[in-house]
Formats: structure tokens, sequence, C-alpha cells
């Protein structure tokens, strides 16, 4: 079963032509590069206070550009109403839908190769920690229910990744964003210098991981609006689904003003942060 994803990643991945940075690109890449280092300004107190006053974010998608981070990638296929997600991605999403590269390299390190080990991994101690209790005379009923309760979340979670309905449901999602998807990889070497200043000096998103994978996602997605707009296709607002609760992306309501402001300089729309949950549900309100 593991043979597949290599050979799908790299047919989604490098065959893409939307990845590509070309010439028209150059010049794209260094407005962005410009504002995320602060050589041109960005609105920032507006942001904040739209943050604060009961914060900034809307419940309207239709006519917004919808980027994947990593942490909602995998959700997808597994959310309980993904059959009608990946409909609504392949059929009724007429917006850019910009699935930066930095989340594919992600969904493979993390989710595929490291997460399933671990879920089995987890359900191998568990069972050898069961043994051990009982070994002993109390009664440690409690313990084990809440230790068998967490194990079974991540399971939901995480532990189904090569299972073929996965397998097969993670095909047809990616089918779906093949045909619609925009992949946008901004060259490394040239941003790397940009996101070490941004972790020294706490700006999102990312500053509370180690590495710069969120900051790849985030410039990335910022690539793909760009080349989105340079195409013509029009959008009023942007939104990146994401499942990454800590506050260097922002807290429940509010998106990070920071990550506001530079989208308002850089493409000119509101941007948003939502979480799967809060897509599904308006997705099948429509």
């Amino acid at each position: 079963m593991e043979e597949i994803w290599p050979k799908l990643l790299q047919k989604f991945g490098i065959e893409t032509s939307a990845g590509l940075v070309n010439e028209m690109d150059l010049a794209l890449l260094e407005e962005i590069k410009a504002k995320l280092n602060r050589e041109i300004s960005i609105d920032a107190l507006p942001a904040l206070i739209d943050a604060i006053d009961g914060g900034n974010q809307s419940d309207t998608f239709q006519n917004a550009a919808i980027g994947i981070d990593s942490s909602a990638f995998l959700r997808i296929a597994n959310h309980p109403k993904g059959e009608d997600l990946i409909d609504y991605f392949g059929a009724t999403h007429s917006c850019p839908l910009i699935l930066p590269g930095q989340t594919i390299q992600e969904f493979w390190n993390n989710e595929l190769s490291a997460v399933d080990t671990v879920a089995k991994t987890l359900a191998g101690s568990f069972d050898r920690f069961n043994k051990d209790l009982d070994r002993l005379d109390s009664d440690f009923s409690d313990l084990r229910n809440s230790l068998q309760t967490a194990l079974d979340s991540f399971r939901d979670d995480h532990g189904t990744v090569y299972s073929e309905a996965t397998v097969r449901k993670t095909l047809s999602l990616l089918n779906a964003l093949q045909s619609k998807a925009r992949v946008p990889f901004a060259p490394r070497t040239s941003f790397r210098p940009l996101a070490e200043q941004r972790q020294m000096t706490k700006t999102p998103p990312g500053f509370r991981d180690p590495g710069d994978g969120d900051f790849f996602v985030w410039v990335d997605f910022l690539l793909g609006l760009k080349q989105a707009q340079s195409a013509g296709e029009v959008f009023d607002k942007a939104i990146l689904l994401t499942n990454d609760s800590k506050p260097d992306w922002g807290r429940p309501g509010s998106t990070h003003p920071i990550l506001v402001a530079e989208a308002n300089a850089i493409v000119g729309v509101p941007f948003e942060t939502w979480t799967l949950k809060k897509f599904a549900d308006k997705v099948l309100e429509v």
C-alpha cells in the first residue's frame, strides 16, 4: 500500500506546472518579499483593532480564494462530511483554490510517514500498560477508560492513513485538487534569511514552532493568490483552512492581525483563518 504514495505525490507535486516559478512570478515574489520584510509598510493598527473589536472573521466564503495547510489537508478525506467537501472543491467552488507546495511536503513527512507509525506504537504500548495494570490489585478502570478514550481519539485523526478507504478518499480529494488547485512553491533559498528574521522577531506564522514550515506555507499561499490575480481570477477574500490552534496563526474568532495586514498589503483583500469544522459546516449550509 505504501508504494502508491510516492507515485501519487510525484504526479501531483512535480508534474503540475502550476508550481513552477516563471519570470512573471519573480516580480510577484519581489513584491511579496518586500512587504513581508517591511521594506514596504503594512497597515497593522486597523487590523489589530478589528481583531480585538469582536474578532475579524465572518461567515461568507463563496467568493473567497481558499488555501489548505497541512493540519487540515489530510483531515478533509477522513472528515465525516469529506465527500461533500471533495464535491465542493471539485465541482462548486469557482474562485481560486490554492494548495501550498509546503503543504504537500508536510503531508508526506508528518502525516503519512510518522503519525501512522506513532498510532500503532501507542496502541501496542497501551496494550502492554493494560497487562501491567491487570497485575495490580487496585481498580484502575477510570484511568484505563480515560486513556482508551484519548487513544481512540488519536486513532480517529491519524490511525487510518494507510487504509484502503482512506487512500481512495484521499485520491478523490487529490484528483479534485489537481483539476482546480494552484500548487505554488516560493524559492526557499531566497526566502530563508527572511524566515530566520521573522522567527527571531516572533513574526507570525510559525514562531511557536521550530523550523520554517508554517512560514513557507504562508509564502506559498500568498504567491498562489498573486498568481491567481495576475491570471485575472477574481475573489473578494482569502481564507486559509487550518486546524493549527496556536496563536501564531490566530485565536478563536480572530486571525493574527499581522497576517491580516500582510495579506491586505500584498493581495488587497481581507484574510481569515478557518478551521476545517467551520468550513464544513458552512459548505453544508450552501
